[in-house]
């Protein structure tokens, strides 16, 4: 592989984020140099049906600790262990 140069099914990821009048936006895309790589197409169709369980999931009022029953005390800040369904 030459210097400087990513092989073919790399990852690239780039987020960026807006700030206007204390409302934040954060955007992320990924991209892949050429054909994606098996990893990741499952990465992504994981990331899709867990993005679609949450959208099915959420509900007026319903607030986010009972969306995401461990989060924030998971003890690692930042992140959340996954928990059983929604009755």
């Amino acid at each position: 592989m030459e210097r400087g140069c990513l092989p073919q099914g790399s990852q690239i990821n780039i987020e960026l984020s807006g700030h206007r009048h204390n409302y934040v936006v954060p955007i992320m895309r990924t991209f892949s140099i050429g054909v994606p790589s098996d990893r990741l197409r499952r990465f992504h169709e994981a990331e899709v049906s867990a993005m679609d369980a949450a959208l099915n999931a959420a509900r007026p009022r319903l607030g986010a600790r009972r969306l995401l029953p461990g989060w924030p005390n998971s003890g690692c800040p930042g992140s959340f262990v996954a928990a059983p369904a929604l009755p």
